[in-house]
Parts: structure tokens; C-alpha cells; sequence
């Protein structure tokens, strides 16, 4: 089982076992490592922690980390880690029970783990197989998760991103709640979770703004290549992203450069519920083509989002 880190933005000093035993005997129950030398302040110095020390994420049988409320996790980027991520060695970010994301008044991180992205993107994954659950993530003018699916070193793999309540407060264009992209050669098959989630934006007026997008393209290359992506997007909720034609609820966008290259978007989006103002100019949900020479598809099943207007009644 995984080797569980805490990130505690209170702690100061003392060993896991005397500071927090009940968390201790619940991690041990379920089969999980824990190391006192285990506990951090930061998300990003959990990860550096296991940079230079080489911690074997196969070795571990996973890295996790259980974040806590009373302060900022900080902005990080989940990156050069040591083994190979798998569907059962991966990284997991996740909230500890009783400190999952709130939707409150007044300062988040009294309430919940929470990520103020203020300076870089909350959360940029490299990591195949990651997932992040349960976290409060507050963005000024930056993306709240951004999955760069290219750093991954294998052609199959899955990232999941559930239970998560991401605020931006925008003033530039090309923010997202949560990015996936995909933009380089090679055959690859990639699945994202995104399920549960909850996005909202607040001084949006602007273009190139979306709760969700996710983007399969495939670069100019000599060798033909296939790039497919699943996303399955289910029961997310995203309120008043942007007063914007060129703005999207859910935004799916394929392109395939050269001829004899092909990139599918395909899955599931269904459930999900998408509120805008009646005089909204946002589009809840498209699925674009780049127009490229090669072959781009969208293959989507289930129900479409439920797309309502407050005020309009229209659907």
C-alpha cells in the first residue's frame, strides 16, 4: 500500500504518532506506510522532499498526500518523481476526512485543505495516473489543475480529478478551471476523470476562459500518429464562467496537423450542470475542431449537459 505523507500547513514540530494519532491508527488499519519524517507544510516541499530523496514511487507502492485545513497548501507542480506511475503506484493528492473542500464565506483555508493559486497554477501534474480529491483550490488570474498529459513516459494512462471546488477570479484571457492537453507526436490513450467537481469564476467578462477544457492534438511529425483521449465528464457543477461568445462551460477540441495523423476525443460527458445569467453570451458546451489535414473525431456518449440560463428557463 502507499506510502502517506501529511501536509499540514500548522505543523511545527513533534512526531506523526504523538501529533496525530488518530490519523496514524487510521492509515496503519488500511494498510498504508507512515513515516514520521513524513510531514509538511507545503504540497511542493512533500514533492521536492521526494525528488531528492529518491523515494521510489513503486518502491512505496504509491505517494500520497492527505492535506489539512489552516492555511495556503501552496502551489505545486507534481513532476520528476522516481519509478514509474502505474494504475496502482500513482501519486494522490487528497483532503484528510473532515477538512474536503466547503463552500464558505470569508478565508477557505480555515475550513478546508486549500490551495491559494496566486503566483503559478494550483496544481500542474507530469505524472501519469495522478489524482487529486477533495481540495478547496482559490485561483487569481490562474488555472486551478492543469494535467499536461505529454510529460507522462507511458502511451496508457489516466488521470482522475473528483471533488474538487475551484474559484478563479480572473482578469486575462486562457484560464481554466481544469486543463487537460494533449499536444505532441506519438500513439497514445489517456482517460480523465473529472467527476463531482465544482467551478466558478468571478470577473470574467473575457474570451478563451472554460470550467473544464480538454484538448487532443497531434503535432507535425514524420511518422503517422493516433492520439486518443477519454474524458469523462459527470456530474460537475460550473457557475458564471465567462459573458463571453468565445468562452465554454465544457470545451472539447481536437486537431490532427498533418494528413495520416488522428486525434479522438471520446467518453462520456453527462450530468453535469452548467449556470449561466440569462444574458450570458458563454456557450455551455461545444466540441471544436482544429480543421487540420489529418482525421479529428469526437465520439461522446450519454446525455449532454443540462445547459440552463438563469432567469430564461431555456435548457
Amino acid at each position: 500500500m502507499a506510502l502517506v505523507a501529511m501536509i499540514d500547513p500548522l505543523y511545527v514540530s513533534g512526531t506523526f504518532a504523538a501529533n496525530y494519532p488518530a490519523a496514524k491508527v487510521r492509515l496503519e488499519a488500511a494498510g498504508h506506510t507512515v513515516s514520521d519524517s513524513f510531514i509538511f507544510t507545503t504540497l511542493q516541499a512533500w514533492l521536492t522532499y521526494c525528488h531528492t530523496q529518491n523515494t521510489n514511487i513503486n518502491t512505496a507502492g504509491g505517494l500520497w498526500a492527505e492535506c489539512r485545513a489552516g492555511g495556503d497548501l501552496g502551489e505545486s507542480t507534481v513532476t520528476d518523481l522516481t519509478g514509474t506511475a502505474s494504475a496502482t503506484d500513482y501519486v494522490n493528492i487528497y483532503a484528510a476526512p473532515g477538512h474536503e473542500q466547503r463552500a464558505i464565506a470569508g478565508d477557505p483555508t480555515t475550513a478546508s485543505a486549500c490551495v491559494v493559486a496566486d503566483g503559478a497554477i494550483g496544481i500542474e501534474i507530469r505524472t501519469d495516473f495522478t489524482r487529486v480529491e477533495g481540495l478547496h483550490i482559490v485561483t487569481t488570474d490562474r488555472t486551478g489543475i492543469n494535467v499536461q498529459t505529454q510529460w507522462g513516459i507511458t502511451t496508457a494512462k489516466s488521470y482522475t480529478i473528483q471533488r474538487n471546488h475551484i474559484e478563479m477570479t480572473l482578469a486575462n484571457q486562457y484560464k481554466r478551471g481544469i486543463y487537460v492537453g494533449h499536444s505532441y507526436a506519438g500513439t497514445y490513450t489517456v482517460a480523465a476523470y473529472i467527476y463531482d467537481n465544482i467551478v466558478s469564476a468571478n470577473n470574467a467578462n473575457l474570451a478563451n476562459v472554460a470550467a473544464v477544457r480538454i484538448v487532443a492534438t497531434v503535432a507535425t511529425h514524420a511518422t503517422e500518429h493516433t492520439f486518443t483521449l477519454g474524458a469523462y465528464i459527470v456530474h460537475n457543477t460550473f457557475v458564471n464562467i465567462a459573458n463571453n461568445a468565445e468562452s465554454y462551460g465544457i470545451e472539447l477540441y481536437c486537431g490532427a496537423t498533418d494528413a495520416g495523423d488522428e486525434a479522438n476525443i471520446h467518453g462520456s460527458v453527462s450530468d453535469n450542470i452548467i449556470c449561466a445569467t440569462a444574458a450570458s453570451a458563454m456557450v455551455c458546451y461545444a466540441e471544436r475542431l482544429a480543421g487540420g489535414a489529418g482525421t479529428e473525431h469526437h465520439r461522446n456518449r450519454g446525455l449532454q449537459p443540462r445547459q440552463r440560463r438563469d432567469g430564461d428557463g431555456r435548457e
